[in-house]
């Protein structure tokens, strides 16, 4: 079936569903099983328990209600079709979906960027750095606070949000807010992923503790960048009268957005889990970083002391308990 108007002719049969449904299905699974491996590691195996962990399960909470939210839209209220094959009941209630949506993505934000800021707190050892992540966590909750509040205050009633026509129905510039809740997301994506390079720098680390951490902050990147992405979508969609179909976009990268953060705060906190599970690796990995130390101090002097006798065991390098990384970050 095709619809035509003065601009534009749209095949009405056409769907994008089949973009988002594979998203929202794998990225909120990958991200619970990686926060199941999380809580099993912590709770079970080190007996740990930390106030970031709680945080991380509220915004797996929320995460998943964000995609069943999307799944719902989806398959009864025209998210994917173009808007033009919605019923003006269903595109209502899309609306209202979408409003919520938004809602469960903003505490989903919140709760994941607490979690990652309280683990940085925890493993930083200077005061400037702990003063950082107080300020960032200030942030991020009046962050917050402050689009909850503007959720519910964009219009006058607050149904005039769904129903434009109502009489007396007043609204604030929505498009404009949301440029400004969008910009100031990303602001904290970037802030939360250079923080730690000031965290690092008094922290003793093995070299594949490195390299997990590189890992993490690419990954982190790749959060920033869909950040981005999504920002754009959104400045497309807010201009485009097509939204059932234009919106879909911004779905996606939202939801690769918020499970990447997810997954990106919790592959750190598995070391247990690799030591009871697969302790060969472990042991592995150590004796090459020991090996490496050794090289490199035996390079660092003139030769080696010949009138010593060879020792058949390498002396491994002592890490600080309050900085080591094996304590405070991969734990």
């Amino acid at each position: 079936m095709v619809s035509t108007n003065s601009t534009t002719t749209v095949d009405l049969n056409e769907s994008r569903a089949g973009k988002i449904t594979p998203v929202i299905i794998f990225c909120p699974a990958l991200a619970l099983v990686i926060v199941a491996l999380r809580l099993y590691s912590r709770f079970v195996l080190g007996k740990r328990r930390f106030s970031e962990d709680y945080f991380i399960v509220l915004a797996m909470i929320f995460s998943i209600g964000v995609s069943l939210g999307l799944g719902i839209a989806v398959l009864f209220y025209g998210l994917g079709r173009h808007v033009q094959a919605v019923p003006p009941k269903a595109l209502t209630k899309y609306i209202k979906v979408g409003t919520s949506g938004r809602l469960f993505y903003q505490l989903t934000q919140m709760f994941m960027k607490v979690s990652i800021s309280l683990q940085y707190l925890r493993i930083s050892v200077m005061r400037f750095e702990k003063q950082l992540c107080y300020v960032l966590i200030c942030f991020v909750v009046s962050q917050g606070i402050a689009y909850f509040v503007l959720a519910f205050t964009l219009c006058t009633p607050f149904k005039a949000i769904w129903n434009r026509h109502m009489p007396g129905a007043k609204c604030v510039h929505i498009t404009a807010a949301y440029y400004v809740g969008i910009c100031v997301t990303i602001a904290m994506d970037f802030a939360i992923l250079l923080l730690p390079v000031f965290i690092l720098r008094h922290l003793t680390l093995r070299w594949y503790q490195k390299l997990v951490i590189a890992i993490v902050l690419a990954f982190g990147g790749l959060a920033c960048i869909f950040s981005v992405l999504r920002f754009t979508s959104v400045r497309a969609s807010t201009k485009a009268t097509d939204i059932t179909w234009d919106q879909i976009y911004t779905a996606i990268y939202g939801t690769i957005e918020i499970n990447t953060g997810i997954i990106c705060s919790s592959i750190v906190t598995l070391k247990p889990l690799f030591q009871r599970h697969f302790p060969f690796l472990v042991r592995w990995l150590d004796a090459v970083g020991d090996r490496h130390v050794s090289m490199a101090s035996w390079r660092s002097n003139v030769g080696p002391d010949l009138t010593t006798p060879p020792s058949n065991t390498i002396e491994s390098k002592q890490y600080p308990k309050s900085v080591m990384a094996g304590d405070v970050i991969i734990t």
